[in-house]
C-alpha cells in the first residue's frame, strides 16, 4: 500500500495569541460538536479512495485541539481507525497548550491512539508569555509536561520562540535551560515572524527595525544549536531538533513532498488519490464549512469530487511536458522545503521525481552557492553548510524563479 498522511484541523482556541495568523478562533462557542461531525462527514468522502493507501502519520493541529473535549477527539480518531488503513507504528500527534492539559485528557488521548504530543510553550519567562498573549504561566507548562509523562507519553515536543521584542540572551538561555531540565524528545525553536493581520503587526509592523536586532536573533539561533547539542539533540531541520529516532515524521512528509490529505476548515491536501496529482484547500469560512459538511448525506457513492474546495491545482511532474507550468513551481517547492532539512536533498530523487537532472535546472545557482561555501555537494546529496544555515533565507531564495 502507498503511504499517505492525514492532517485534521481543529480551529478552536481558548485565546488568540498576539503573533498568531493561523486559521483559528477564540470567539466561537458551543459549535465544537457540530464541527467534529462535519469533519467526520468530510472524512467519509475519502473512504473508498483510500482503500489502497495506508496512513503512516496523523496530525491533529489548530488552533488548539486540546481546548475542546477529549470525547470529540476520541470520536474523530475512532472513525479514522475504523475506516482507514493505519500503519502499526503510525505517528499520531496532537497539538496542545499547557493550560488545557489535564490528567484525564492525557489518559484519554493515549487510549485513543495518540502517541505524540506537541506542546506550545514558547517561553518560560512570565513577561515574555504575557507579551505573546499566552494565557498559561511557566509553572503551567512544567506541570502539563509532567502530567503527560505520568500518563505514559514518551514522545513530547516543546515549541519555543526567540527573537521576541526586547528579549535578551539571558532570558532565552534560561528558557532553553528549563526546557532541557524537562528532558523532552523534541524541540521546535522558531524565530518570531511578524505576520499581517495580527496584534503584533499592528504594534510593531512599521517599527520592526527598532524592535528587532538581527545580530541578537542570530546569536539566539546559534545558542539554541549549541545548548541542544550538549544534551544530545541533533538538528535535522533548520528549526527542529530531536533525540535520535524522534524526528517529527509528519512534518518530514511536508518537507519531502510526500502525499497527505487534510480535513477541516481551510485544511490543505497534496495527493494523487484521484486520477491526477492535486493540490487543494478547503473553504476557510467556518459558516460555509459547516453548511457543506453538516448537510452531507453519507452513502457508498461518496467520493472526493463532492468536496467543495477553495483552490485547486492540477500538478505535473514531467519536465518534458512544459505546457504544464506547475512543474516549475513543484521544483521550487521541492528545493525550498527539502533544503531546509540538514541532510538536504537527494539528486537521484530529484531526477526520479521530475525526469531531469538537477544540474539542468539549477546549474548556475548550485555553482554560485558552492563558490560562496553555502552548500555542499557530497555523493548524491546537496545540503547547507553551517554558514548556509545561518543565511538560509538567502540560499533558499536562489531556487525560486526558475527560468522558463
Amino acid at each position: 500500500m502507498k503511504a499517505v498522511s492525514l492532517y485534521i484541523h481543529i480551529p478552536f482556541c481558548n485565546s488568540k495569541c498576539s503573533y498568531c495568523d493561523f486559521l483559528s478562533f477564540s470567539d466561537i462557542n458551543n459549535q465544537e460538536k457540530e464541527y467534529i461531525n462535519a469533519v467526520i462527514n468530510e472524512l467519509s468522502l475519502y473512504k473508498v479512495l483510500m482503500k489502497d493507501r495506508i496512513l503512516v502519520t496523523i496530525f491533529i493541529g489548530g488552533g488548539t485541539p486540546s481546548s475542546i473535549s477529549s470525547k470529540l477527539i476520541e470520536k474523530v480518531l475512532k472513525y479514522v481507525f475504523m475506516n482507514f488503513n493505519i500503519q502499526d507504528n503510525a505517528e499520531i500527534t496532537i497539538e496542545a497548550n499547557p493550560e488545557s492539559i489535564t490528567a484525564e485528557k492525557a489518559r484519554k488521548y493515549l487510549a485513543a491512539g495518540i502517541n505524540r504530543i506537541s506542546m506550545g510553550v514558547q517561553s518560560f519567562d512570565e513577561k515574555e508569555l504575557k507579551l505573546l498573549g499566552r494565557i498559561h504561566r511557566a509553572e503551567d507548562a512544567i506541570n502539563a509536561f509532567y502530567i503527560l509523562r505520568e500518563a505514559g507519553f514518551s514522545n513530547i515536543n516543546i515549541d519555543l520562540m526567540f527573537g521576541l521584542p526586547n528579549q535578551n540572551i539571558n532570558t532565552y538561555y534560561k528558557t532553553l535551560e528549563k526546557a532541557m531540565e524537562l528532558e523532552p524528545e523534541h524541540i521546535s525553536a522558531y524565530g518570531l515572524i511578524i505576520e499581517p493581520n495580527t496584534p503584533f503587526y499592528e504594534k510593531y509592523g512599521n517599527d520592526a527595525d527598532e524592535v528587532f536586532d538581527e545580530d541578537i536573533e542570530r546569536e539566539m539561533y546559534n545558542l539554541t544549536k549549541s545548548v541542544l547539542r550538549t544534551k544530545e539533540f541533533y538538528q535535522y531541520e533548520i528549526s527542529n531538533y530531536s533525540k535520535i529516532g524522534y524526528e517529527c515524521r509528519h512534518n518530514k512528509v511536508y518537507w519531502t513532498l510526500g502525499e497527505y490529505f487534510g480535513v477541516g476548515l481551510g485544511a490543505a491536501s497534496f495527493n494523487s488519490i484521484s486520477d491526477k496529482l492535486l493540490r487543494y484547500e478547503n473553504v476557510n469560512s467556518f459558516k460555509k464549512y459547516l453548511e457543506i459538511f453538516s448537510e452531507l448525506r453519507l452513502n457508498e457513492n461518496n467520493n472526493i469530487n463532492q468536496i467543495r474546495i477553495e483552490t485547486i491545482e492540477i500538478l505535473s511532474n514531467s519536465w518534458k511536458n512544459k505546457t504544464e507550468a506547475t512543474v516549475y513551481s513543484r521544483m521550487e517547492e521541492y528545493m525550498f522545503l527539502g533544503m531546509r532539512l540538514i541532510n538536504g536533498i537527494d539528486k537521484n530523487e530529484f531526477e526520479k521525481t521530475f525526469n531531469i537532472k538537477i544540474e539542468k535546472v539549477y546549474k548556475e545557482a548550485l555553482i554560485k552557492l558552492k563558490n560562496k561555501n553555502l552548500i555542499i555537494e557530497e555523493e548524491n546529496r546537496i545540503f547547507l553548510t553551517e554558514k548556509g544555515i545561518d543565511v538560509s533565507n538567502y540560499v533558499l531564495s536562489e531556487f525560486i524563479g526558475i527560468e522558463k
